[in-house]
């Protein structure tokens, strides 16, 4: 606008001290020009100014050339308070210069000194659609990108009121980007510091304007990083993932947070979205580890390692579940089971198959007391046993080889003893023995009375014997 107010100046002046100025009936004046078609019309060899009234009746400024009759510039007066530079004004590139006559885009504003160029958009009404910006798009509705700034009682979006805002209508489908060819894009929110950051390489920086990770968060205090609804007691799931190889689910690992009407729950999932460990908030607080809620067989473990970290200095207790028992077992560094719990309280030390028994253990065990709660022998007192004689015993001992009611040497050896049954019917055999050592000690007290009365029936005859040799 600038050089177009000059341009008709220079225009003016150039004609004013020579050129032949001619008024019409009508009011048209001409300066250089005998017949004006408008209200002024300036003629110079090569350029002419019009200034007249359009059949709008808006006032405009006309500069054209004067051999080609091609515009220069226009400028016009709008009646609705609107000023409309014509796009050409400024030479053949259609560019407009403010403060610049060597405009290089449509619109080139220059001012160069130490301070502010700024180009300011003002509307102080506060209304409820109030809002003031810049709008750039193709002329289509739905194809701008805006930057907006929001008056206090903005209403017409949520949370836009008093606000700054960038954005993009619906319709730029490939949405906002934000480009630094250069350098950081840096957030600095409530001030001048930078808050959030992105660097060349893709970290990202909060609270902190270096990040040596992809996500790092920094802050002087303990940095939370909070995931899902917060202060709601409604229930629903917040989860964390983690993927390696291909970026698939099934090369993830999700940690999850689910809360239902009764439970929180804080579970890690695997790649097939399964629940290998848990740990439940409850009235019975749980921590479950395996896959949980399925049928399928598989092995679940907790490791512990110390020295060198190797499997050989390891521990682990594992969970492992088959098409007919559920097996709960202690590793150790040599993979072996060295203890296991079968379902329904059967326990294994060294095997992991103790059958029938509660307890099976292959190997040694050293204790200093063992209680054995079983039935016991004392029924060999009672009147009506019937104890064997000892002929018996000898007859079954030279036919069995062993005492009658004990297991041979190699049903020993196959089946084992069951140490209550043997210490019972061991000793229904001392008190079996017991009794035959009565017997014997009754017998022998007997034999020894009649032995005292053999004894004293001797002497009485060597007595009787030395009387009767005295006598002859």
């Amino acid at each position: 606008m600038k050089k177009t107010i000059l341009t008709l100046i220079s225009a003016t002046l150039s004609f004013l001290g020579s050129a032949q100025i001619t008024e019409l009936p009508n009011g048209n004046v001409g300066i250089g020009y005998n017949n004006p078609d408008s209200k002024l019309r300036i003629q110079g060899t090569h350029s002419l100014a019009r200034f007249k009234t359009n059949i709008d009746g808006n006032f405009e400024i006309q500069a054209t050339r004067s051999n080609t009759n091609s515009l220069i510039t226009n400028l016009l007066l709008s009646s609705q308070n609107h000023i409309i530079l014509n796009p050409n004004v400024l030479g053949t590139t259609g560019n407009v210069g403010i403060g610049t006559n060597d405009p290089s885009a449509i619109l080139d504003i220059e001012k160069n000194l130490n301070g502010n160029t700024i180009l300011e958009i003002t509307n102080k009404n506060n209304g409820t659609s109030a809002r003031r910006g810049i709008s750039i798009g193709n002329g289509t509705s739905g194809n701008s990108v805006y930057l907006l700034s929001t008056s206090s009682n903005y209403n017409q979006v949520n949370s836009w009121s008093n606000s700054g805002v960038l954005g993009t209508d619906s319709q730029l489908l490939n949405g906002l980007i934000l480009r630094s060819s250069v350098g950081k894009i840096r957030f600095q929110p409530g001030g001048i510091t930078d808050r959030i950051v992105f660097t060349e390489n893709g970290s990202v920086g909060i609270g902190t304007t270096n990040p040596e990770h992809l996500l790092q968060l920094h802050s002087s205090v303990n940095p939370t990083l909070a995931i899902g609804k917060l202060n709601t007691n409604n229930g629903g799931k917040s989860s964390l993932s983690f993927f390696a190889g291909n970026g698939t689910v099934a090369n993830g690992f999700t940690v999850q947070y689910n809360k239902d009407t009764t439970n929180d729950k804080l579970s890690f999932l695997d790649g097939g979205n399964k629940e290998v460990f848990s740990i439940l908030k409850s009235t019975s607080p749980q921590i479950n580890i395996g896959k949980l809620n399925e049928n399928t067989q598989g092995k679940s473990s907790l490791s512990f390692y110390s020295g060198n970290g190797s499997t050989s200095n390891s521990f682990s207790l594992q969970y492992h579940k088959t098409t007919n028992t559920d097996r709960l077992s202690f590793i150790d560094g040599g993979n072996i089971e060295t203890l296991s719990i079968i379902n329904g309280g059967y326990i294994g030390i060294g095997t992991i198959n103790p059958g029938s028994w509660k307890l099976a253990v292959n190997g040694k065990i050293r204790a200093k007391e063992i209680k054995v709660e079983t039935g016991w022998s004392d029924f060999v007192f009672y009147d009506d046993y019937k104890l064997p004689s000892l002929l018996d015993v000898e007859n079954h001992i030279k036919e069995k080889g062993h005492l009658k009611d004990i297991p041979s040497a190699k049903q020993v050896a196959k089946d084992g003893i069951f140490l209550g049954e043997m210490d019972s019917k061991l000793l229904q055999k001392i008190e079996e023995l017991t009794l035959y050592t009565i017997q014997q000690e009754k017998k022998i007290k007997k034999l020894e009375e009649e032995n005292k009365e053999l004894k004293s029936l001797s002497n009485r005859l060597t007595e009787i014997e030395k009387i009767l040799n005295s006598k002859k």
